[in-house]
């Protein structure tokens, strides 16, 4: 401690002093003197004593003060009076309850003092005198107005520092930079003042501290937050002197406006109203409003008024308004009204914001009286909102008022201004009262506001007015000058009003005027309203409006008088004609704008309605002309847009004719129907076919309109009320110029340079020429099309205009395109020269060898030709065979190749002119696809067996690599059925052949067959049965099957009148030889059994026996037994001819499981049946598919060959003799069974007019003439009963299903058809289940639809409909059916009417595309019934085979195969049995039968080359048998062999395979060995015997067989 502080302390002695005693100041009171002591001794000792005297208590401190008080004065430094300043605080905290007069001496002291410096230490210093404004005892007089004054001062220091530059211009206003220096805390302190001593100030110095205030509130806002806290305090804890009232409230109506003091301005408010001075606040308020004593009011005072709108609205009629307040709404009302006079758009706002709050919470309290108030305010501030916002330019469109609903639509669209919003806001408010039907007082004032803002009037808003206006009905014609108010409704709001729905409003109260007045005043509304707004179409933005006012001048055009109609029409083409859409060039480009709202496609459309209307409108016909040329000339303008030509084109294209040539549309093409189908159309890809006609109604037919006037001769019969609309007789008729037409088709086809144009119609056009009643009159046009397409495909002349094709459009699609044109031109050929259709062939032979699609199409096209153009197609045969043998290894196309070859077959007119090389071709293009198939399976490593045969695998037509799991039955079905047409191929090509010609294709076909096996593998059955065929067709043309004739009755039938009969049967190789022989004849019928078919030889032992029998038959009887039986069958035929009755030759036992003995006069019947196939006709008057008579002529080799083994190729055991026991008699009768042909059966449904249920159709009994004509092209009418046919499941007895039947047949096929209408109805059988159970089992239907509909492929419900074929009259007029008693069975027929027929196949929806019906096709009359009859028998093949896949089997079995299967069977069983049995010759030998190896030796007696007799001993797997073969001269060398079904005997070195009968003269007995005289040899026979060079190793490849299977090596 220093020295100078220890004297201090211990001069006032404070060690010792109590705490109690006070301290005697004068002891220090010299260290404090002036002049004495230096300042800084001084200012040591003060500030030593100040820390004291806070804890000490003093007296005499007055003199201490005044010892010091000098250091507040001007001239001492700061720090000097900073330590007397601290010094008083120091004595008022330590010494405040004993400062007595002291403390008035410290008030005067900070009164006094004026030095702006030391302003925080006063003020510190008054704080604590008055603890903090507590206690102000002493001076309460005037301690507001000092601190008023400092206030005052703070504020004038902050002026002084605030730069010119932040002056305001508004006079009396500074706007200070920053807050007033220590005003915070000077408030803070005043504030405290008035809230604990309010009782001892006077109302003045209150009222002049609420106007200093006020003058802070607006020149520093950042301070507003202590005057805010002051006016509280005055309201909460005293009360506000009526002097101050007035500026009290316009601080509070400054601070309301702010978003930052308003709830707490409102909180002051509120408790202000709460007070005596309420009822003076609202006055006071309501003067603020009506102030008009200056011109232009200054920022302050804008926002006092706004403040004082805000506080009167919050207090009157808020959502919580003032309970205490009793203030009438008028009251108020009227001083906002005063208050519009300011012209603030600020005040404005206020006042339209607080009406609106009004109106939202209080208009139930509000009256007419208020709302006419509300509606003056409004009225006077319309002008206000009309006027433009800052920035606004004159182009700018008006603004919209944001009105309810409208408010969202209309932000985006225009600047957001809150006075218009507010403004429209209200008008919203009055708005929804009107709708409510609350100011129906004032709604004409209402109203009259609207009209006069209409500018600004949002749509709904717009309607409103619209609609008021028209319930007054100001616009109909008996009221004044209504034409012309309607005129300026439509100039104002339709014409130039842009808003859309005021727009379609006013139009449709001119369009309701219209339509009321249309019998009186049509022409003057069309010509003074409504010719202006049609003008403006072609330039108009608004589609909806557009199509109003192009589908009233649609409508106005279809009634207007010749002079209205022709300016109409101008104005119609005008809008077609519009090129708004097409591209300009940049140079010519407007600046962007609105699109323009073309109506070219509405009025495109409105064209084609106005054209339809006039062709059934009697007084319209005149204008028909008129409208179809002006339809044809804006289609083929190139320069219309694109979307009205499509529209044009397809109303076009869908134009038909009946068969009186009456027009009609196939789809009805109203306005209302295109307008929804437009966009569809317009957005479908032009590339895609559409196959057919438009989906739709089809329409009547004109009465009045036609299209061609010679066959237009139609009498009244056909005319009636179901049909026409008016009678047609004495109607003028107009011939619609169709030449005109197929010109302009042409046009785009030549010249058309929009690729989707040109390729929209070249693929609709082909459903258009299905109706060749159209175009009767414009052969040449047709001509031309026809050489136009012809050049395009033949000769590859594309127009130039198609030169540049777009990138999504190839060149191949052009051509696909046009090949489908060509195909329904085919149905046009006698429009056509020799040379024209010989063309027409050939384009479709040169597009064989385009892309795979236009192949397809070729291929089909050319099966039509094969019936159309028989000669050009005879012309062209062998090059379409060259070119299909160049494109078959095209695997999409390779069915329909084998169909076309297969179709060809049926017709030999058109292979009249093959050679060998085109026969050859033919079966190479079948080989090759067997070939393919049978590489594919052996890739897959799939053995073709029974199980898994080769048919069932991949063919050409098969997914690449796809698991047959995972594919459709229909897609596995594929293969398999391309792998059967190409063995049907084979087959009936081959039968075609001369029967001299038809040997040398064997040695080709038998390679090519084994080139297509596997080697090392066994030949798959497909190609047995094949191979077998060629054995049996090679030398004779002998039916599959034999008859029993009259003379194999007598000689070695079962009638024992030759004696008894010895049968016996042996397998050899694949097949069964029985040999029957009479006991006392000599006479003996050989049978052979194979899986191709059965012969049977009759002859004669011409070997005397040893024995003469005298009971031996007179052979001289059999002339006459001869001759009776050739008598017999003309007799029989003249009497099946006078019956009408036939039968076809067939299996005699197919529908039984025993045959019975049939009697004698059934076996002559069945006999002469027999030589009449043989003389080259069939039984059910079908023809062969040969291209000659059938030959009747039987080369030896044909015997030579039924008793080989072949096609059994590695067999080489004996002839194995069956025993005659019920297992081989059952296995011969299967087998008997069993068909040698196919067998088909096919559905056939007549669909009458109308008709369109399954009762309908199977409840017809007759059907159309053309339908009779055409039941009997397809077949032979048969007589069921007792008929011996195949009939596919029907009653062959009692005449259940019907008497008769249709059949046909040719070498390799039978077909039945279940023709429904031949088919009983039975009155208990409602649901025709007795004709259900055929037609619903037929996989195959044909349906001969003439209900003038499609026909829908589920009709007839069935499990196995598979496939439907619906022909189908071309035009649409319907022959009426005959009646029952016309439709007769005599075959009586009347000639066809509807000459040609579309032909379509509908098949379920996993079946392949197979055929040339999968899209419709055009076919004569005349070659209707053999066209469909092939389509049928190819899709019930593949119905075969499909059905088998659905059923999860592997494959489809023929009949043939299931022959060779049968026979295979007994040759297993028979080679697993064990034990075989050696037949007994006539000699003295007899057979030894061992179980495993038993020897037998016997002597043959056939000689080797040497002339030597050999013997030999045969060892026969596990059966043992002793037998001799008559063999065949063997070759000398070491081994030989010759293929047959002997043993092998041995002997001098030389070999002989025997190809005898095999008849068991055994000569030895049983013996393990041979004398030295005989050779010996073994020869094995489990599974074929194998000799020759087998016996010294291995089997080669299947190749090296072929000299062997080539039997015309050796037959």
């Amino acid at each position: 401690m220093s020295s100078r502080e220890t004297t201090l302390h211990e001069t006032l002695r404070l060690d010792s002093a109590k705490p109690s005693d006070p301290i005697d100041a004068n002891e220090i009171v010299q260290q404090l003197l002036p002049g004495a002591n230096s300042l800084q001794s001084r200012l040591r000792t003060l500030d030593e004593l100040s820390k004291i005297i806070q804890n000490y208590p003093f007296q005499h401190i007055s003199e201490l003060w005044v010892a010091v008080e000098d250091l507040l004065e001007a001239g001492v430094p700061h720090n000097a009076r900073k330590a007397a300043w601290h010094f008083m605080v120091a004595c008022i905290k330590g010494q405040f309850e004993d400062l007595g007069m002291l403390r008035a001496i410290f008030y005067q002291a900070i009164n006094n003092h004026e030095i702006w410096e030391d302003f925080d230490d006063k003020l510190q210093a008054l704080k604590e005198l008055t603890k903090d404004g507590r206690d102000v005892y002493g001076f309460e007089k005037n301690i507001v107005r000092m601190l008023a004054h400092w206030i005052e001062s703070s504020f004038d220091q902050a002026k002084s520092t605030t730069s010119l530059a932040t002056l305001s211009s508004t006079p009396q206003l500074i706007l200070l930079q920053k807050p007033i220096p220590h005003f915070d805390t000077t408030m803070a302190l005043l504030i405290n003042v008035v809230r604990f001593n309010f009782v001892f100030f006077e109302e003045l110095e209150i009222a002049n501290l609420l106007d200093l205030l006020h003058t802070i509130c607006i020149n520093a806002p950042e301070d507003t937050p202590h005057a805010i806290v002051f006016l509280d305090v005055i309201v909460r804890y005293g009360y506000v002197p009526t002097e101050g009232l007035s500026t009290f409230l316009k601080i509070l109506c400054l601070t309301t406006v702010s978003d930052l003091y308003m709830d707490q301005a409102w909180t002051i408010t509120n408790n202000l109203m709460k007070s005596h001075s309420k009822h003076s606040a609202i006055r006071l308020l309501c003067l603020n409003l009506r102030l008009k004593d200056e011109s232009s009011l200054s920022v302050n005072q804008t926002r006092v008024v706004q403040g004082s709108i805000r506080l009167l609205q919050r207090s009157v009629w808020s959502s919580n308004p003032i309970d205490t307040l009793s203030v009438s709404y008028s009251t108020i009302l009227w001083s906002l009204k005063s208050a519009v006079e300011f012209k603030s758009r600020e005040i404005d706002l206020d006042i339209i914001r607080s009406l609106s709050v009004l109106l939202q919470t209080h208009h139930a309290n509000v009256g007419d009286l208020e709302y006419e108030i509300i509606l003056d305010i409004l009225e006077r501030l319309s002008g206000l909102v009309n006027e433009k916002p800052t920035g606004d330019i004159s182009t700018v469109k008006p603004f919209v008022f944001r009105l309810g609903s409208n408010s969202a639509a209309t932000t985006q669209q225009q600047p957001q201004s809150p006075l218009r919003d507010a403004y429209g806001g209200l008008l919203f408010h009055f708005i929804s009262l009107y709708n409510d039907k609350r100011i129906t007082g004032i709604a004409p004032r209402l109203m009259g506001l609207l009209a006069s803002l209409q500018d600004h009037l949002p749509e709904d808003t717009m309607l409103l007015l619209l609609e008021y206006y028209y319930s007054e009905h100001q616009f109909y014609p008996y009221t004044p000058n209504w034409l012309e108010r309607l005129h300026n409704l439509v100039q104002v709001s339709v014409i130039r009003d842009k808003r859309p729905k005021v727009r379609s409003k006013a139009l449709l109260v001119a369009l309701d005027v219209y339509e009321s007045s249309l019998e009186f005043f049509q022409e003057e509304i069309t010509t003074i309203v409504f010719m202006d707004v049609f003008d403006s179409l072609e330039s108009e933005t608004d589609r909806a409006l557009a199509s109003q006012v192009s589908t009233l001048l649609i409508n106005a055009t279809r009634i207007a008088s010749d002079d209205l109609f022709t300016r109409l029409l101008d104005r119609i083409v005008n809008c077609i004609r519009c090129t708004c859409l097409i591209p300009k060039p940049h140079h010519l480009a407007q600046p962007p704008g609105p699109p323009i709202a073309c109506q070219s496609l509405s009025a495109a459309i409105g064209i084609i309605d106005l054209f339809q209307h006039a062709l059934y409108d009697p007084n319209g016909a005149s204008r028909v002309d008129t409208f179809f040329s002006l339809l044809v000339g804006l289609a083929v303008n190139q320069s219309i847009h694109k979307a009205s030509r499509l529209v044009l084109l397809d109303f076009l294209l869908c134009l038909r004719v009946d068969l009186d040539h009456r027009i009609f549309c196939s789809s009805a093409s109203t306005i209302e129907s295109m307008t929804a189908a437009t966009e569809q159309l317009l957005s479908e890809e032009t590339r895609q076919d559409k196959g057919g006609d438009r989906p739709g109604r089809t329409m009547q037919a004109s009465p009045y309109v036609i299209s061609y006037l010679e066959i237009a001769s139609t009498t009244s019969d056909t005319l009636s009320d179901e049909t026409l609309p008016a009678p047609m007789v004495g109607c003028a008729k107009v011939i619609l110029n169709i030449p005109l037409y197929m010109t302009g088709v042409l046009s785009i086809l030549e010249q058309e340079r929009d690729f989707e144009i040109y390729s929209f119609v070249i693929q609709r056009l082909p459903s258009q020429l299905f109706n060749k009643h159209l175009f009767c009159n414009s052969s040449e046009q047709i001509t031309r099309l026809h050489s136009v397409l012809v050049d395009m495909t033949l000769r590859d002349k594309i127009p130039d205009s198609l030169r540049n094709l777009p990138l999504s459009a190839k060149r191949h699609n052009i051509h696909i395109l046009a090949y489908k044109v060509l195909v329904i031109l085919l149905c046009y050929h006698s429009k056509f020269s020799t040379n024209e259709s010989h063309d027409l062939v050939q384009a479709f032979v040169a597009g064989l060898l385009r892309q795979a699609t236009c192949a397809k199409i070729c291929i089909h096209a050319l099966v039509v030709c094969c019936y159309e153009l028989p000669q050009s197609m005879t012309k062209h045969l062998s090059g379409t065979v060259l070119k299909l043998s160049q494109i078959m290894s095209t695997a999409t196309i390779s069915v329909h190749i084998l169909e076309f070859l297969s179709t060809v077959a049926r017709l030999p007119m058109l292979y009249s002119n093959f050679v060998g090389d085109d026969y050859r071709r033919v079966f190479g293009i079948a080989l090759k696809y067997i070939q393919y198939t049978h590489s594919v399976a052996g890739n897959a490593h799939i053995t073709p067996s029974p199980s898994t045969p080769s048919s069932a695998v991949s063919s050409p037509m098969s997914p690449s690599g796809a698991p047959q799991a995972q594919t459709s039955a229909g897609a596995r079905a594929l293969p398999q059925y391309v792998l059967i047409m190409a063995y049907q191929v084979i087959d009936v090509w081959f039968m075609l052949q001369r029967l001299p010609e038809r040997r040398k294709y064997v040695p080709y076909i038998i390679r090519n067959l084994l080139m297509a096996n596997e080697p090392g593998k066994k030949v798959d059955e497909q190609t047995e049965t094949c191979l077998d065929m060629l054995s049996r067709y090679s030398y004779a043309n002998c039916e599959p099957k034999p008859k029993v004739s009259l003379i194999q009755q007598i000689l070695v039938g079962s009638t024992n009148k030759t004696g008894k009969v010895v049968t016996k049967t042996w397998l050899l190789g694949t097949s069964f030889i029985t040999v029957r022989t009479a006991h006392n004849v000599g006479w003996a019928e050989i049978t052979t059994r194979r899986a191709s078919g059965t012969a049977s030889f009759l002859l004669k032992i011409e070997n005397e026996m040893f024995l003469h029998s005298s009971e031996e038959l007179d052979f001289s009887t059999l002339p006459g037994l001869l001759r009776l039986q050739e008598e017999a069958f003309p007799i029989d035929a003249v009497a099946q001819q006078s019956t009408g009755i036939s039968g076809i030759s067939g299996d005699n036992t197919i529908d039984s499981e025993q045959p019975s003995e049939p009697s004698q006069e059934a076996e002559s019947r069945r006999e002469e049946q027999h030589l009449a196939a043989v003389s080259g006709f069939s039984a059910d008057g079908g023809k062969s598919f040969a291209k000659t008579k059938m030959e009747t002529f039987v080369d030896p080799s044909f015997l030579f060959m039924q008793l080989t083994s072949y096609p059994d190729l590695m067999a080489r055991e004996t002839p194995v003799l069956l025993a005659d026991d019920d297992a081989t008699n059952r296995a011969l009768g299967v087998l008997d069974r069993t068909p040698v042909v196919d067998f088909h059966k096919v559905g056939v449904l007549y669909v009458g007019k109308g008709q369109t249920k399954e009762s309908e159709i199977l409840g017809n009994t007759h059907g159309s003439s053309e339908y009779t004509k055409f039941l009997t092209g397809l077949g032979s009418l048969v007589r069921l009963k007792n008929a011996k046919i195949y009939a596919g499941g029907l009653d062959l007895e009692m005449d259940l299903d019907g008497e008769y039947a249709y059949s046909h047949q040719d070498e390799i096929t039978q077909m039945v058809f279940h023709v429904a209408t031949m088919m009983p109805n039975h009155a208990h059988d409602v649901n025709f289940d007795f004709k259900k159970r055929h037609i619903g089992n037929d996989w195959v239907t044909i349906v001969f639809n003439e209900s003038g509909q499609d026909y829908d492929f589920g009709t007839i419900s069935g499990q196995f409909n598979f496939m439907t074929l619906v022909v189908t009259p071309v035009s649409m007029a319907a022959t009426a059916a005959p009646t029952a008693a016309t439709a007769t069975t005599t075959g009586s027929v009347q000639p066809f009417k509807n000459v040609w027929f579309k032909v379509l196949m509908l098949r379920r929806p996993d079946m392949p595309e197979i055929g040339p019906l999968a899209t419709p096709k055009i076919i004569s009359a005349s070659e209707l019934a053999r066209f469909t009859r092939q389509m049928a028998l190819h899709a019930n093949i593949y119905a075969q085979v499909y059905f088998q896949h659905l059923q999860n089997s592997v494959e489809y079995v023929s009949n043939w195969q299931e022959r060779l299967r049968q026979i295979k069977r007994v040759k297993e069983r028979v080679q697993s049995s064990g034990a075989g049995a050696g037949g007994s010759g006539a000699g003295a030998g007899s057979g030894v039968g061992g179980a495993n190896t038993t020897t037998a030796t016997g002597a043959g007696a056939g000689g080797a080359t040497g002339g030597s007799s050999s013997s030999g001993v045969g060892n026969v797997g596990n059966r043992g048998g002793v037998g001799s073969n008559l063999g065949a001269p063997g070759s000398s060398g070491n081994y030989s062999s010759v293929v047959g079904g002997g043993n092998q005997g041995g002997g001098n070195g030389g070999s002989s395979i025997g190809l005898g009968l095999g008849l068991g003269l055994g000569l030895g007995s049983s013996s393990s060995s041979s004398t030295s005289a005989f050779g010996t040899a073994n020869t094995s026979g489990a599974g074929g015997g194998s000799g020759g060079a087998a016996s010294q190793g291995q089997q080669g490849s299947i190749m090296s067989l072929e000299p062997f299977v080539d039997f015309t090596r050796y037959a």
